[in-house]
């Protein structure tokens, strides 16, 4: 008899406590700040972010070391190049020409004069296309200032200064001749 009722009482218990812990774990309803529901994007954003510290933690100093010499290297090239070739074609770049001195653009090139005078210069029949005019420039006819000259084809077209001094603002390829 001792022993069913030890049995008994160690039945009551062991089910006493495991109703207790069920009870405890399951108190937070899904959503709440005991059980919060996330995205899965959430989770994979995250999982990556580990991953990436894990593969940071996996790189042994050698090669960090060989990376960021290389790193260097490369950025001084960069840097290097970007001193040795003109300003890049995106931006207009100002240049100061002088009396007869022709500016020949390349295809595509823009061209503005700002300050002195200057005619269309081109070995073929066909002129610059001047965009704020919307009109052909031939040779000699005179450019107005301020309006946007785009030369359409390579083929030496461009415009010779006829003032002491000019100025305008070029934007792709072009060469300086002074004849």
């Amino acid at each position: 008899m001792k022993n069913i009722k030890r049995v008994i009482i160690m039945s009551v218990s062991i089910l006493g406590l495991s109703y207790a812990t069920v009870f405890a774990m399951g108190t937070g309803t899904p959503g709440s700040t005991l059980d919060p529901v996330v995205s899965k994007s959430y989770v994979d954003k995250e999982i990556g972010r580990v991953l990436e510290m894990v593969m940071e933690l996996k790189i042994d100093s050698n090669d960090r070391e060989d990376r960021e010499d290389r790193e260097d290297r490369e950025d001084r090239e960069d840097r290097e190049d970007r001193e040795n070739r003109e300003v890049p074609n995106v931006m207009y770049r100002p240049v100061q020409l002088f009396r007869n001195q022709l500016l020949i653009g390349g295809e595509g090139t823009e061209i503005i004069l700002r300050s002195g005078s200057a005619i269309g210069y081109t070995e073929v029949a066909n002129g610059l296309t001047n965009i704020t005019a919307g009109k052909d420039i031939l040779t000699g006819e005179k450019i107005e200032k301020d309006n946007l000259l785009i030369v359409p084809r390579n083929d030496n077209r461009g415009i010779l200064i006829t003032s002491d001094i000019g100025w305008v603002l070029v934007r792709g390829e072009h060469r300086i001749i002074d004849r």
